[in-house]
This record gives structure tokens, C-alpha cells and sequence, in this order.
């Protein structure tokens, strides 16, 4: 595959980037992705989770057709993160970057930079 005019004035950002460049474009445009979460996942995570892979050039699907599958983080995910009502909102769309930004990697074949889990969680006890 290769990429457009349209798609070369789209992604300009993505091709400037060493780790990703033509080729890694060239694959996430031809991936497929379907979001799994082993619960129901939180709608704000799953949200955020596909605006990231969209604006990546990713084709989202079901699962039945998808060659790479997302984990979403579920509602508990994000409660266990922040534990503070207010910051809620923030956790939801941290986590579904978090899944997002993992699975550009995985279909571009980059390094994973991202933690596995989150490396802190925010209680109220530490506000």
C-alpha cells in the first residue's frame, strides 16, 4: 500500500516521526481494529480510545473482521485510578489514550514506552 497525496498532507506529523514514518503510516491505515473489554466499558474510555485510533488513520470494526483487538480499561479501571469524583473525567480519557496509544504501537510495530498499568493512582487521602 501507498500512501495518497491526501493522505501524505493528513499525516505530514506522523511522517516527520522517525519511529513511525511512511511505513508505520502505511500500516496503520491498512489495520483494522476491534475494542474488546472483558466488562462493559466505560463509554468515556471507549470514546477517547477511538477519536485516538481514528485520527491515527486506523479503521475501526467489529470484532469478527478486525486484525488487531483493543483492551479497553474497564469503569473500574477508571474508579481505581482516580478516587477523587472530579478527576474522573481526566482518568476516563487517560486510560482510553493509554489503550489507544498501545495499540498504534502493536500495529506500527513500535517499542512500547507505554506502562503496562498505571504507575499511580490518585486518593483522596493523598490530595
Amino acid at each position: 500500500m501507498s500512501l495518497s497525496s491526501s493522505d501524505r498532507a493528513r499525516y505530514a506529523r506522523h511522517l516527520l516521526l522517525s519511529q513511525l514514518g511512511e511505513a508505520g503510516q502505511e500500516r496503520l491505515l491498512a489495520a483494522r481494529v476491534g475494542v474488546r473489554a472483558d466488562v462493559p466499558p466505560d463509554v468515556g474510555v471507549l470514546q477517547v480510545a477511538r477519536a485516538y485510533l481514528s485520527r491515527a488513520g486506523v479503521q475501526l470494526g467489529s470484532h469478527d473482521d478486525a486484525s488487531h483487538i483493543v483492551s479497553l480499561p474497564s469503569a473500574r479501571d477508571v474508579a481505581t485510578t482516580a478516587t477523587i469524583p472530579e478527576l474522573e473525567p481526566a482518568a476516563r480519557a487517560l486510560l482510553g489514550a493509554l489503550a489507544a496509544v498501545r495499540a498504534v504501537q502493536d500495529i506500527a510495530e513500535l517499542p512500547s514506552r507505554a506502562p503496562q498499568t498505571l504507575p499511580f493512582a490518585i486518593s483522596s487521602e493523598e490530595a
